[in-house]
């Protein structure tokens, strides 16, 4: 495993943290509409994070492999 594919795997580590901070500690204390708003927020931010992942982490990917070479 080289460098970069490791800082992936420890940010993916500390993402999955942190979302799990927000839905088990910080939805607890609200409650309604705005819990509702917030789960759909966080769904949204997580979905962002994703696509800029594919977009751009993984996009980058094949263009540094091919530079070693």
């Amino acid at each position: 495993m080289d460098g970069f594919a490791f800082l992936v795997a420890v940010g993916s580590f500390v993402l999955a943290l942190v979302a799990l901070k927000v839905f088990i500690g910080d939805m607890s204390n609200i409650a309604g509409l705005l819990r509702i708003l917030s789960f759909v927020g966080l769904g949204f931010c997580l979905f962002g994070i994703g696509w800029l992942f594919q977009r751009f982490v993984r996009g980058a990917a094949p263009v540094r492999a091919q530079q070693t070479e």
